[in-house]
C-alpha cells in the first residue's frame, strides 16, 4: 500500500511544472505528500520544512531542489512563432527535441 502511494506521489510530483523561480506547484505537491507523516510548512521563500521527531537528540537534514530547467517567453510574432530565453542551464543541442509546457497566469 505504501509503495503504491509513493509511486502515485512520484508520478504527480514529476508532472508538476516548476521552472526556476516558479516552484510553487511542486512545493505544494511535496508538502501535501509529507503532511501525512510529519509537521510540514513553507517559509516566505517557498522552501519546504518538514520535521519528524522534533525532540530527538540527533538531527538530520535532507536538502534538495524541486525546480527544473525552463524557458521564458519573450515575444510571440504575428504568425504565432514563440521566441524564448533560457531559465537555468540549457543544453542547446537538446532543445529541438524537447517537449515544453507553456505556463500562463491562467494555467
Amino acid at each position: 500500500m505504501l509503495a503504491r502511494a509513493s509511486l502515485k506521489f512520484l508520478e504527480e510530483f514529476m508532472n508538476c511544472s516548476s521552472p526556476s523561480g516558479f516552484e510553487m506547484e511542486a512545493g505544494r505537491c511535496f508538502r501535501k505528500y509529507l503532511s501525512g507523516c510529519c509537521d510540514v510548512r513553507a517559509d516566505v521563500l517557498g522552501n519546504s520544512i518538514a520535521v519528524l521527531n522534533e525532540g530527538a537528540p540527533m538531527r538530520v537534514m535532507l536538502a534538495g531542489h524541486y525546480d527544473e530547467i525552463g524557458f521564458q517567453v519573450v515575444y510571440i510574432d504575428a504568425e504565432g512563432l514563440i521566441y524564448f530565453r533560457p531559465n537555468g542551464g540549457i543544453d542547446k543541442l537538446n532543445v529541438p527535441s524537447s517537449a515544453v509546457d507553456i505556463l500562463t497566469a491562467t494555467g
